[in-house]
């Protein structure tokens, strides 16, 4: 490690790590993120503009709405940052502060002080604490299920023996071996509640865990004391389920929270690029990260654009669908830009760096994404501040109760409140919409449909408008001969076979529309590419050596308006052999065959759709017209999209984004629900809520369906559920419900809620 910081030019965080403990404010051994405020420090998390600064963390621990709101509440209010921006389905956080006031240091602190786990948002090092903290989940959960189930056989035979008849020695040997298991589960699958309810509590805050906390250390301590002293009733069976079921539904959301763990879209740039001097010569490799602005670096044929480069020579076709989403290659050459992240195709550049990594155009990409999904919306923001009176209501609640009978007869007080606390815990509330959403989720994955994050299925059942992106989405996003003309000697086949020799030397994407003609008895040699125009090569034909060629008009010979007869959006390809032209292939993206039934469906169903475009042709007019679309718009940048989308929200509109693309990850992040086709890379989809494993887009119809059957089984489930918590704590209040009774009745009502929700699994495709 050492030589590693040395190699950095880190040599000084020895200096300042002894010397941290005379700084004013919390001390390196109180702060471990102290490193973070050296100014030789450099970090893609971490970034100034102007006179602020601007920190990207992940929070591992965040559980409720409340929990954002105590950490935004107590940075705002405490250490004076100016934004905070929490995100808590992806738990991340963006954080502007004035580093003359605030030092990032005593940011991260403050966060863990809260009892939260802090990290810069970087790939491994967020991954390894996710997979750490899964890890402790899954045995927390593993412990408290095998304590439930051991404990609710005792307390079957507890309770049968309250009605039948049973010896005390027998009463009590349960009775104690139930007190050991529930032990183990209380200090340590429910250790979490107690330490983040601590946490707030030192903060004079509340959290959900505040009464859970309290819930299960009451009922334990009540359940201990009557066990020790043999008379009373005992609530383990309680404890440990509820702990079971509150474990078990954080560790579902937290799986799914997991799928949206991903590497920024700046890994799609190299490690490592050559520098050059103006003619060409490779001088060095170097690291990515260590380029400067005006360095000269050497882009050869196939390789990713290491940053935003200026042309000083060369010329060839890139591939920048990761911006423009068109699978079309664009001609470059001297003076023209080349943006980080684009895949050069047989060219060869030299260009020069106009902008660093943090500023390419890639970068602003995932940071509009940050941007958006981090903003919450008023209904989130109101939920937050709603979350903190609902605890304290249910708090109030139990405390009235033990004033009340603490004035009426003292000695059930005590035995009255705990009562109400147990049979107020919320296990069918809390399994209700969970259980209904992972049966849910279940169904649509058998269908092929992959749900990121739950909020989504009921934001759809809200949905008014339908955005698609067109190339890749609504059309196949791959070049498709759709009619060949024939003018030489030779049949279609033959043409056909010789321009798929050809166009086997090329890496080009029209070259794979001719993969559907045999070659087997047509060889090709000395092949050449020629960058942006077109293959030619060689082949025998009559014991005579001829010449073919492929490519556009002026590269193989002949004009254009002579021959192609080219309709709305099709690109002739011409193959001649020597002077003859041979035949003209006419290429074009066609329309999925899906797509039809899908769009009018959806207008059946009263959706608005739009689609938009970075293509620039004519083409998104046509797909529009030929589906019914009545809102269309091309060359409609990433930035375009994103604020189209909001144009839309801000007139109350909710927005569903269908997109496959890079460029479409602000549009993805900025509304409400973004849904990405199969064939899109799994950066992109690892950023959508909603994944296609096929691309049908039929399937959105079908899950509109399911979010329906979904929002009626949630409303059954959880009118029960509140039916059962209304109905049964003003009886547990009044002394009316015994505790082994309202404990049945709690698994009862558990129980109903899960069978009702397993029906959601059962669907068609």
């Amino acid at each position: 490690m050492a030589s590693t910081i040395a190699e950095c030019g880190l040599d000084s965080f020895y200096a300042l790590r002894d010397t941290a403990q005379n700084q004013v404010g919390w001390q390196s051994e109180q702060n471990p993120f102290i490193y973070l405020d050296h100014p030789e420090f450099q970090h893609e998390s971490f970034s100034r503009q102007r006179d602020t600064s601007i920190l990207s963390i992940s929070i591992v621990g965040l559980t409720c709405a409340a929990c954002v709101w105590l950490i935004e509440k107590y940075l705002l209010s405490q250490l004076e940052v100016l934004k905070v921006d929490i995100s808590q389905v992806s738990q991340r956080a963006t954080i502007e502060f004035d580093e003359q006031i605030t030092k990032a240091s005593d940011v991260m602190a403050a966060i863990s002080a809260l009892g939260y786990q802090a990290t810069l948002d970087r790939g491994v090092q967020r991954a390894n604490l996710v997979k750490q903290e899964q890890k402790k989940s899954l045995m927390r959960l593993g412990v408290a299920a095998i304590g439930m189930m051991q404990v609710g056989m005792y307390a079957i035979a507890l309770h049968a023996g309250a009605m039948q008849g049973i010896g005390e020695m027998e009463r009590d040997l349960m009775r104690h071996a139930a007190l050991i298991i529930s032990t183990l589960v209380v200090f340590y699958s429910a250790r979490p509640f107690f330490q983040a309810a601590w946490s707030a509590l030192k903060h004079r805050s509340l959290v959900m865990d505040v009464p859970v906390s309290i819930a299960i250390l009451t009922a334990y301590s009540a359940s201990l004391w009557s066990t020790l002293n043999g008379h009373g009733e005992v609530y383990f069976d309680s404890v440990t389920m509820f702990t079971f079921f509150l474990l078990l539904s954080r560790f579902l959301e937290s799986q799914a929270r997991s799928k949206l763990d991903t590497e920024p879209v700046q890994s799609l740039i190299p490690d490592t690029t050559l520098l050059s001097d103006r003619s060409g010569h490779q001088i060095d490799e170097v690291s990515t990260s260590q380029l400067c602005l005006g360095d000269q670096v050497l882009v050869q044929p196939g390789k990713a654009v290491p940053a935003d480069l200026r042309v000083l020579s060369g010329r060839g076709e890139v591939d920048e669908s990761i911006l423009s989403g068109e699978f079309k290659p664009v001609s470059r050459g001297q003076g023209d830009e080349l943006v980080a992240g684009s895949l050069n195709g047989e060219g060869r550049f030299i260009g020069e760096v106009i902008r660093l990594n943090q500023d390419s155009s890639l970068a602003t990409v995932d940071r509009l994404y940050e941007q958006a999904v981090q903003k919450r919306s008023a209904s989130e923001q109101l939920a937050d501040r709603l979350a903190v009176w609902f605890i304290a209501f249910v708090l109030g609640a139990a405390s009235i109760t033990y004033i009340y009978w603490l004035n009426l007869e003292p000695t059930k007080a005590f035995w009255i409140t705990l009562s109400v606390l147990v049979v107020s815990c919320p296990c069918a509330l809390s399994l209700a919409t969970p259980t209904s959403v992972t049966a849910a989720i279940f169904a649509l994955r058998k269908v092929g449909i992959l749900i990121r994050h739950s909020e989504v299925l009921d934001q759809l059942n809200q949905a008014t408008d339908l955005v698609f992106d067109k190339t890749g989405t609504l059309t196949e996003g791959r070049a498709k001969i759709l009619r060949v003309e024939v003018f030489g000697r030779f049949s279609e086949e033959k043409c056909g076979a010789i321009a798929a020799a050809l166009e086997s030397y090329s890496s080009h994407p029209f070259a794979k529309a001719f993969s559907k003609y045999s070659m087997q008895e047509t060889k090709v040699e000395q092949g050449e590419v020629h960058p942006g125009e077109g293959v030619l090569g060689s082949i025998l034909e009559r014991d005579q050596n001829c010449l073919v060629k492929i490519g556009n008009a002026d590269f193989v010979g002949v004009e254009q308006a002579s021959y192609a007869q080219t309709k709305e959006d099709e690109v002739p390809i011409y193959l001649s052999i020597g002077q003859e032209l041979l035949a003209i292939f006419y290429l074009e993206d066609p329309i999925r065959s899906s797509a039809y039934e899908a769009v009018a469906d959806l207008v059946a169903r009263g959706f608005e759709l739009h689609l938009l475009s970075g293509d620039p042709s004519a083409q998104s007019q046509r797909v529009a017209s030929q589906l019914g679309i009545s809102k269309w718009h091309n060359k409609y940048s990433a930035e375009d999209k994103l604020s189209y989308i909001q144009k839309l929200q801000a007139q109350g509109r909710t927005v569903i984004f269908v997109g496959d693309g890079i460029n479409d990850v602000p549009a993805m992040g900025g509304a409400d629900i973004s849904l990405v086709v199969a064939q899109a890379t799994d950066l992109v989809q690892a950023r959508a809520s909603i994944g296609l494993v096929v691309t049908d887009l039929r399937l959105i119809s079908q899950l509109l369906d399911q979010c329906v059957r979904l929002s009626r089984v949630l409303r059954q489930n959880i009118s029960w559920a509140i039916v059962y918590n209304f109905s049964a704590i003003p009886a547990a209040a009044m002394g009316l419900v015994a505790p082994w009774l309202a404990a049945i009745g709690m698994s009862l009502s558990s129980v109903l809620v899960v069978l009702n929700a397993l029906r959601l699994k059962k669907v068609r495709r």
